[in-house]
């Protein structure tokens, strides 16, 4: 009987154990399957983990930009003056600017080269938030810390673009323009979408302002493109771009004082004219941005303007086209200003170009 007994009890334990085996084994599986155990694959989720002060949230646009929407977390105001970031394995990375956020205010930042420029891989790295707050015992400055992992996006589309009307004669303007000195080329990109066709000069940059501007690039709506060169020789050129109403088109314009200047249509290239060289582009007066106050306005939305004292190539056009209208600048162009036009005017290029936005409506895109 006894001996019964203990192969009985052996019998059961081995049946216990091996179902809880088999249910790790299941277990297992399942985890493996949802990613959970899938080192070096592409299945983790974007996270940020150790800010105080700041909910968080990131993603990777394409071209490499690191997107940061901080909300201020605290019951007082705040400055942030600066961000800094490490990507893994890469070189520090900064930004700086003066943006106040009340309490619970959000706001999107662009830190670029601060995460992969390769859409669906992984990256990593730890960010910092320098601010000083509105606080009179204990102003700061402060830096709130933190992570980022995710995998980069294939495509990124913003949360808001600015919107010009003829009626309400919307512009841009960069009061202290820096680095807006062209020696021999420029270049303008720009995401844009006519709301009208027309025969009304719709400007997109602007050097100076009104019937006394120093040189402009513009659009007829539906119609042309436009260039005024700096002494009215060859005022008002243009070419017939074959644009829609409606719809959004990637713009780029060109002008090289040696080789003249070009015209893209979504990455393709639709204009050239090498006739016209030799016109002063270095004019360091104010600059506007989809208008000016003593000419006019265009009549649509805008996003992802990038401002380059360079002409591009047509394989960086085509690049810029590739990675859509929430894509980075490109590294080593030139870069003199980047305005996303995600809900503000700011200029994400490291220069210092913000704008001050008057009329302008902020709208879904």
């Amino acid at each position: 009987m006894p001996i019964h007994s203990k192969s009985q009890s052996a019998s059961e334990y081995l049946f216990v154990y091996g179902m809880a085996l088999v249910i790790i084994v299941i277990a297992v599986a399942v985890l493996y399957q949802f990613g959970v155990f899938s080192i070096g694959t592409t299945t983790i989720s974007n996270s940020v983990t150790g800010f105080t002060g700041f909910v968080v949230s990131q993603e990777c646009v394409p071209g490499g930009a690191l997107t940061l929407d901080i909300t201020n977390d605290q019951t007082i105001p705040v400055e942030i003056t600066s961000i800094n970031a490490t990507p893994s394995g890469s070189s520090a990375v900064s930004i700086g600017f003066s943006v106040i956020l009340q309490s619970d205010q959000s706001q999107l930042f662009f830190v670029r080269n601060a995460c992969s420029s390769t859409t669906n891989s992984r990256y990593s790295g730890t960010a910092s938030i320098s601010y000083i707050t509105g606080s009179t015992v204990d102003p700061g400055p402060f830096n709130s810390s933190g992570t980022y992992d995710g995998i980069s996006l294939a495509s990124y589309a913003p949360a808001e673009v600015a919107n010009f009307t003829y009626s309400n004669n919307g512009y841009i303007e960069i009061p202290n323009p820096q680095k807006f000195y062209f020696v021999s080329g420029v270049t303008v990109a720009i995401w844009i979408n006519m709301q009208s066709a027309g025969t009304n000069y719709d400007s997109i940059f602007t050097k100076t302002h009104g019937a006394g501007r120093t040189w402009w690039f513009g659009i007829i709506p539906n119609t042309y493109s436009s260039f005024l060169n700096s002494n009215g020789v060859n005022p008002d050129i243009y070419e017939n771009l074959a644009m829609s109403t409606s719809t959004w088109y990637f713009v780029v314009l060109e002008y090289n004082s040696t080789t003249g200047r070009s015209w893209y249509l979504n990455g393709n290239k639709v204009y050239v004219n090498t006739t016209e060289t030799g016109n002063t582009l270095n004019s360091t007066s104010v600059v506007y941005l989809e208008g000016d106050p003593g000419w006019g306005t265009l009549n649509g939305k805008v996003s992802d303007e990038q401002v380059y004292s360079s002409t591009l190539t047509t394989a960086q056009v085509q690049v810029l086209y590739s990675e859509g209208i929430g894509g980075a600048p490109l590294s080593r162009a030139g870069l003199v200003g980047w305005w996303p036009l995600d809900g503000n005017a700011n200029d994400y290029s490291g220069n210092g170009n913000n704008g001050i936005a008057s009329n302008v409506q902020w709208v879904s895109p």
